[in-house]
């Protein structure tokens, strides 16, 4: 092989990586351009590594191994928080990306960049439907939250019925609830809600409304990736 062939083919896998790695970045995501280059770079350098020794393996054996090999890395970009498990797009992209190396490398150009669009076609193309046909707020799939409370009092009972009240006007469902006293009548309670169709800013509302209950020190709401804290000392203090 030429160098001028290899280099042609590198830039390839690079221009394919960084094609899929721009919807990523921009959408702030833990694989962006770097990360989707760099695989379909590493990729790319397997099969023409390969290929140096054609008598002794073959292309489509070192793409079968490095379909496996990208699991491992795909797998430490997916975490499970909770009832939720996000970064399966992200791993998926990074196989996709790891695909269109192996093409780049094998010397099939044209495809490596029309995998590398379709990818980022697909991205944009059913993001666009999801939220336009299936519900720009997630209407059709459940959503997981979870909600802690700082209650001023021993009763655990009292507690937990605030954070029933909260899953009931909210329209979810409690999965798991967890307490413990961090101090001499003060309870930390968490509770798991399962919410179909969530509305983040009524639920924000409702719950900026249940840190003014007088024995509710400071709640705090996690959505996915999202968090926020609402000190119900100040917003007593705002309120009066």
């Amino acid at each position: 092989m030429e160098i001028w062939e290899f280099v042609i083919r590198l830039l390839v896998a690079l221009m394919a990586g960084v094609i899929i790695g721009v919807e990523r970045e921009w959408r702030k995501r833990m694989a962006g351009i770097r990360t989707n280059t760099l695989v379909a770079l590493g990729a790319a350098l397997y099969v023409l590594f390969s290929m140096m020794f054609p008598e002794e393996s073959s292309p489509t054996r070192v793409g079968a191994s490095i379909v496996s090999g990208i699991g491992f890395l795909g797998g430490g970009v997916i975490i499970k928080k909770g009832f939720s498990i996000s970064g399966l797009n992200t791993a998926a992209t990074l196989w996709c990306s790891a695909a269109t190396g192996v093409l780049a490398g094998a010397g099939y150009l044209k495809e490596a960049i029309i995998g590398a669009l379709v990818v980022l076609i697909s991205h944009l193309g059913l993001r666009y439907f999801q939220e336009k046909f299936v519900g720009k707020h997630n209407n059709f799939r459940d959503s997981e939250c979870k909600i802690t409370i700082i209650f001023n009092d021993s009763d655990l009972r009292e507690g937990t019925s605030c954070l029933e009240k909260i899953a009931k006007e909210s329209g979810g469902n409690i999965k798991h609830i967890s307490s413990n006293f961090i101090q001499d009548d003060v309870l930390k309670i968490t509770a798991y809600l399962q919410i179909k169709g969530i509305d983040v800013k009524m639920l924000y509302d409702l719950i900026a409304k249940y840190s003014k209950h007088k024995k509710i020190d400071n709640i705090e709401l996690e959505i996915d990736e999202f968090s926020t804290d609402f000190k119900a000392n100040n917003a007593r203090e705002e309120s009066s």
